[in-house]
């Protein structure tokens, strides 16, 4: 007998029911500590700063980085003009030519930007998961990649991305395509959505300096790469600077700044799990591995397992050591756990050590699902304290995957995808 359905169905409950938990548990939990605290983060997500700078621009011709509509915003979200430090100031920090993607929002009410938002935000993680599995070389039934993506809406990454419109979501997404049509050789094609994906850089970087390393190692082959990346960019620049003159000093003085007020959220996982001074030697450490894997990988073909591997491994370490450590960005895990997912039989044969780590790391992605239904249940008699319990293990994920991704596997999933 198939074992389809029950799959589908088992599938189906849990993104049933992690959002059952969302609408029923956390949201309400969520509007009570902020008419409490007076702070609407929770409320008003990550988008509106986005929104709201490009509506000012576009009907009112205000600067989105100037001080004007930085104090807008934290009147939204605070009630008054924050200073000092002490929260995070919600400034338009992101590069102007974001505002490309909201231009025909501006005139619509936030609510409805909201639902449209969240709305092309799943479609676009939904879209990716196809597209990652065509990167990696697993092919898979319809009903599969299906019941995959109920998974991904309904992982904690994504549940936190699309109930914050993060644009994370998109820039996920972007890559995804990027990384497909390179897989294909479609160089140009993939470099203009790459150059897209630079709405949020500090995601990219990594991975951009890889594909430039690997690029100018058979630079008569793939030259159309790093040729249509750089006129994306330069395109989007110039955009940018007929929108606000200068844009790009304010952009980064939004991102200094952010470094300083918004305190330990700012700060990557590593930080958070060694402090500063220890994980700062960590983090070169890890960066100078991270560097002579990709020098030795760099001739390797795009279709080759090889390179999918690095592109994965470049991803995932990107959640580890780059700030923040926001649970959203940990949508480029996808990759990486797709890939282990593809070899999962083979990681319980590579030894205790790596057995353990998968089992710690199978354990944390699926604690957010049995924390919420568990809570869900629970809030049917009576209200629920701790709503917050499905996130806590939130980085635990990329350093298991980081792990399992570096240490060597006894048939991996690497040579299982023969090119």
């Amino acid at each position: 007998m198939s074992n389809r359905p029950i799959t589908i169905a088992v599938a189906l409950a849990m993104f049933i029911g992690m959002w059952a938990y969302v609408f029923r548990v956390a949201n309400p939990n969520i509007k009570k500590q902020a008419a409490i605290s007076g702070d609407h983060a929770g409320e008003l997500g990550d988008l509106y700063p986005r929104w709201y700078g490009t509506r000012q621009w576009l009907l009112l011709g205000e600067n989105p980085y100037g001080q004007r509509v930085s104090e807008d915003l934290q009147r939204a979200y605070y009630g008054n003009v924050q200073s000092g430090g002490s929260r995070d100031e919600q400034r338009f920090a992101y590069p102007i030519f974001v505002s490309l993607f909201l231009l025909p929002t501006v005139t619509l009410e936030f609510s409805q930007v909201r639902i449209i938002a969240s709305l092309v935000m799943a479609a676009a993680l939904a879209i990716s998961i196809p597209l990652w599995l065509t990167f990696i070389g697993w092919q898979l039934a319809r009903w599969k990649v299906v019941m995959l993506v109920l998974l991904v809406l309904s992982c904690s990454p994504a549940v936190q991305a699309l109930e914050m419109q993060q644009i994370s979501t998109l820039v996920c997404a972007l890559i995804a395509a990027g990384a497909f049509l390179l897989r294909r050789r479609s160089y140009v094609s993939s470099g203009i959505f790459f150059a897209l994906a630079t709405i949020k850089p500090q995601m990219v970087f990594l991975l951009y300096l890889w594909l430039l390393l690997w690029t100018l190692s058979k630079w008569r082959e793939r030259k159309n790469l790093l040729l249509s990346f750089l006129a994306g960019v330069a395109v989007l620049v110039l955009i940018g600077q007929w929108m606000v003159p200068g844009w790009i000093g304010q952009f980064i003085s939004a991102m200094l700044a952010y470094r300083h007020y918004a305190g330990d959220s700012a700060q990557s996982i590593i930080e958070m799990s060694f402090g500063r001074a220890l994980g700062d030697a960590l983090i070169f450490v890890i960066l100078l591995a991270l560097a002579i894997a990709c020098y030795r990988r760099r001739k390797e073909p795009a279709d080759s397992s090889r390179f999918s591997h690095t592109v994965e491994l470049v991803l995932t370490i990107s959640t580890v050591v780059l700030p923040p450590a926001a649970p959203y960005n940990h949508l480029l895990l996808l990759p990486g756990v797709l890939v282990l997912l593809s070899g999962w039989s083979n990681l319980w044969r590579s030894g205790k050590l790596v057995s353990g780590i998968s089992a710690l790391g199978a354990a944390a992605i699926v604690w957010p699902w049995t924390a919420a239904i568990s809570l869900l249940l629970i809030s049917v008699f009576s209200p629920v304290e701790n709503w917050a319990l499905p996130f806590y293990s939130s980085l635990v994920v990329p350093m298991s995957v980081a792990a399992l991704l570096v240490l060597p596997l006894k048939n991996s999933p690497i040579s299982n995808h023969s090119d």
